[in-house]
């Protein structure tokens, strides 16, 4: 019976040791990976200028170069597939976590910010490594297919991390941010696609569209101005449903007539129709994220230098 017993507790203490190390090893390597993701995001600076937005962000505003430009840290918080309700907890999740006043908030528009079904119902997937945050934790709540899907990464953080947020990861750690994309759009194919109505359609969903108010609102009232930021998308594109481009372009005309701290920046006039600087139909390729972000450096220092701005810092 002692020997037993002696077994018994060299066999808990094995396995508590074992759980230990487990445990220990999960926490250190998810600690790495968020470092690495916190500065691909821009999550490890006190930002001046905040750029929200999903792959138009990610892929049409050089952070680096914006930056240098603005002489005046950048943050890209920019997530692949990310809706306006990811959007307004990303904002929530920056703004709220420092102590520091953002200057600025770079919000990325487009014909499909108040699209809801279709475009990334599983995007809230990508906000799993910042579940302890509260704000992205609530979003995550509301967003998720099931209880054990949140409460399971919480026991182990590196289940938090996937194939993309682990590759962002990678490139934060090596402070590779640059955009990879060199090809340029095949207008023929594209062409083709509209032609066969192979694009999704312009909608409007009403809890998107009180994400956005409340995206507003709350950039505002942290003393914030804010630049509603149209990246362009070709002109192939935004003419297949003109009426209903005009009428999302007019939306965010009207909400900078209503609000002298919000500016609409439409970069489709000048950029829609250069094809060279595409890399497909909505995103361009290294060229063109050159080019839009040297004119947004040009635009945003305007607005940094206004007096609503110096205002602004003196709120703070």
């Amino acid at each position: 019976m002692v020997a037993v017993e002696r077994s018994m507790k060299k066999f808990l203490f094995r396995l508590a040791l074992f759980v230990g190390l487990i445990c220990i090893l999960d926490r250190g390597l998810a600690a790495l990976l968020q470092r690495g993701l916190d500065r691909y995001y821009g999550l490890d600076k006190q930002a001046g200028v905040l750029c929200i937005g999903h792959s138009h962000t990610m892929l049409g505003i050089d952070g680096q170069r914006l930056e240098q430009g603005l002489e005046m840290p950048v943050a890209k918080y920019a997530v692949n597939g990310a809706n306006t309700l990811d959007r307004l907890a990303m904002v929530k999740h920056y703004i709220g976590s420092r102590p520091g006043p953002v200057r600025l908030v770079v919000y990325d528009v487009d014909d499909h910010t108040f699209t809801g079904a279709g475009l990334s119902s599983n995007s809230y997937r990508l906000f799993f490594p910042y579940l302890d945050n509260p704000d992205i934790a609530r979003h995550i709540k509301e967003s998720a297919g099931s209880w054990e899907e949140c409460n399971s990464r919480r026991l182990l953080t590196l289940l938090r991390f996937n194939s993309v947020t682990l590759n962002l990861a990678l490139r934060g750690t090596l402070r590779r941010y640059e955009n990879f994309k060199t090809g340029q759009v095949d207008i023929t194919a594209l062409r083709n696609d509209i032609g066969n109505g192979r694009r999704a359609p312009i909608a409007i969903d009403q809890e998107m569209v009180n994400a956005f108010a409340e995206t507003v609102r709350y950039i505002r009232a942290n003393n914030a101005l804010l630049a509603l930021f149209c990246i362009p998308t070709v002109d192939l594109v935004n003419n297949e449903e003109k009426v209903r481009h005009e009428r999302m372009m007019e939306i965010f005309r009207n909400y900078a007539a209503s609000d002298k701290g919000i500016t609409f920046l439409d970069y489709n006039p000048t950029f829609s129709h250069r094809y060279e600087l595409f890399y497909d139909s909505v995103h361009l390729n290294k060229k063109g994220q050159q080019a839009v972000t040297d004119k947004a450096v040009e635009d945003l220092k305007r607005i940094i230098r206004s007096p609503l701005s110096q205002s602004a810092i003196n709120k703070n």
